[in-house]
């Protein structure tokens, strides 16, 4: 399986008329900080994740919803996101075979990295 570069999911959003989330506005579909507490959040959430599967799943293939209604937002794959980073750019998420506190940080990786857990959302 190959990934997708933040130059090629840049430039697909830009073809369909959209752009790249920055990592604030990609924060917001989680729902997290919108009156739940975070540890009654994520202990009932991350076991619906795709965390520790053995590839990405189609979106929706998990009950995975976020409080806010966002399918697959965790443990599926990392999405590329507008912002620059002194390594390159940013991903949030966190993929299928990363720790479940991945969710919750934000990974840098340079532009062109291809690995298959990159896409976009």
């Amino acid at each position: 399986m190959r990934g997708v570069s933040w130059y090629e999911a840049a430039a697909f959003a830009e073809f369909v008329g959209k752009s790249l989330p920055t990592i604030h506005h990609w924060d917001r579909p989680t729902g997290i900080f919108v009156g739940l507490a975070r540890w009654s959040f994520t202990s009932l959430f991350y076991p619906m994740c795709n965390f520790g599967g053995d590839g990405p799943m189609a979106v929706g293939a998990s009950r995975a919803m976020t409080p806010l209604g966002a399918l697959d937002m965790a443990g599926n794959v990392r999405e590329w996101c507008f912002n620059p980073t002194p390594e390159g750019r940013c991903l949030r998420g966190g993929a299928w075979n990363d720790q479940t506190y991945m969710f919750h940080n934000i990974t840098q990786a340079d532009g062109f990295d291809r690995s298959e857990k990159n896409c976009f959302g």
